[in-house]
């Protein structure tokens, strides 16, 4: 860190170190900051491979798993399956069986019903015959009956009562005879009709059923054929499932070596990565101890630079607070207020407004004023940037890539390292500093800091980056 009172050497200390030096220094310090910073990215690429392992691991660990269970279903299921063959393949044989006898029941109740209809068709006859005479018998037992009646009116007439009377009984006897063999031959013709019907109806549901096989067979044929497929295809899973099983056994033993491999090179790494970072710190101070006994041109150059620009935002600010456009109270606000969903956190104050209206523009045109100029910027006691260059305070879009390089503005900067050059009293302070380059790098800058005093109260620091 250097501390100086002026930028322009006094007291002979310009014959003490060539600028020559000095600038070599620096660009030792830049050449040792740029190597830690590559050890620092390397380090974050371990880590991101660590992370990767332990990505791969989950998913050999979830594969591993998944196969474990699917193995048990396909174990479930074929059992199931092969179960469900066996109960079908039974059921086919008896059915077949069932459909093989169908014919022959089937023309074996038709000989039946034929047979009954032929001893029906038979038995008709005879009681067509018995019918006749029964007709017969009671058309003469009518004709006797009239005779009778006819015998019992002489019988009366020739006082022959007592045989009158028996004729007449005897007359209504054979009537009610007459009729009853009427009445029996009416019943037998209906229930002939009817047996007949009833022969046929079963016959034809007999032939649907036995037709109907047909259609059952087939379907359990298809459903056999595809249970056996379903059996085939179950045991060719099974077999891919046991191959995968050994390539998570494989992706184990490959991620463990890969493992142990990082976890040796890390270690080797952490100790170049503090050693470098030790040569970090005694070059910066070597630096920074020879630019306090003189700076070298290139150096001198962007120190007067700042310090102008320091001047010239200085009085800027004390025009806008005597005008009124600006008040103490705004300018020395710390109350910093969250911008929502910000990320990185951004911050707001009662000075953001006025600082993005009149010193952003300040600051872009700083970024023309030399030709390595890398950032010019203005920061509070506690860090905070109430705004940016215009390249570094695009609206937010919710992407951390994108807002981290690009939404600076509202961004609070402070560590141990910006602490030590805001507690310091000097009119400069020059240091080698990595910045990030927005891209996931780095580009090694050296960094001025120059004290921005506004009623006799420092209000922070204007920062100036350049390169050389």
């Amino acid at each position: 860190m250097v501390q100086s009172n002026s930028v322009n050497d006094q007291g002979g200390r310009s014959s003490v170190l060539e600028p020559n030096g000095i600038g070599s220094a620096g660009r030792h310090a830049e050449d040792i900051s740029r190597i830690v910073g590559k050890l620092a990215k390397l380090d974050r690429t371990v880590a991101h491979h660590y992370d990767d392992l332990y990505d791969f691991g989950e998913t050999a660990r979830t594969l591993d798993q998944s196969n474990a269970l699917i193995a048990s279903a396909l174990d479930g299921v074929r059992a199931v399956t092969t179960q469900a063959n066996a109960r079908l393949a039974g059921a086919t044989v008896r059915l077949n069986a069932m459909a093989r006898d169908a014919p022959a029941k089937r023309a074996m109740i038709r000989g039946l019903l034929d047979l009954g209809l032929d001893q029906h068709g038979r038995h008709e006859g005879s009681l067509a015959d018995a019918m006749t005479r029964l007709h017969n018998l009671s058309a003469t037992a009518k004709t006797l009956a009239g005779t009778l009646d006819t015998t019992a009116e002489q019988a009366r007439d020739s006082q022959s009562l007592g045989v009158a009377a028996a004729l007449h009984v005897l007359s209504g006897d054979l009537m009610t005879i007459a009729g009853d063999l009427a009445l029996e031959r009416q019943r037998a013709d209906t229930g002939h009709a009817r047996w007949a019907l009833n022969a046929a109806t079963i016959a034809d549901d007999v032939e649907q059923l036995m037709d109907g096989l047909h259609e059952p067979l087939a379907t359990l044929r298809e459903v056999d054929e595809l249970l056996s497929a379903g059996i085939e295809g179950g045991r060719m899973v099974a077999e891919i499932f046991g191959e995968a099983n050994t390539v998570s056994s494989n992706l184990f033993q490959l991620i463990a070596g890969a493992a142990r491999a990082l976890g040796q090179a890390r270690v080797l790494l952490r100790q170049t990565q503090a050693r470098a970072t030790r040569l970090e710190q005694a070059s910066r101070v070597a630096f920074e101890r020879g630019a306090a006994l003189g700076l070298s041109e290139e150096d001198k150059i962007y120190v007067t630079l700042a310090i102008d620009l320091r001047d010239e935002l200085q009085a800027l600010t004390l025009s806008a607070l005597e005008q009124g456009a600006l008040s103490l109270e705004q300018l020395f606000d710390n109350d910093y207020q969250l911008i929502p969903t910000s990320l990185p956190e951004r911050f707001r104050t009662s000075l953001t407004d006025w600082a993005d209206a009149q010193w952003r523009p300040f600051l872009d045109a700083a970024m023309t004023r030399a030709p390595h100029v890398r950032s010019a910027v203005c920061s509070d006691m506690s860090g905070f940037l109430p705004t940016h260059i215009s390249a570094r305070s695009r609206p937010a879009t919710g992407d951390p890539t994108h807002d981290i390089g690009n939404c600076r503005n509202g961004r609070i900067m402070y560590d141990d390292r910006l602490r030590q050059y805001k507690e310091n009293a000097a009119d400069f302070t020059a240091t080698v500093y990595r910045m990030d380059d927005h891209s996931g790098g780095f580009i090694v800058v050296r960094l001025i800091f120059v004290p921005l005093f506004f009623a006799g109260k420092r209000w922070g620091d204007f920062e100036l980056a350049y390169s050389v």
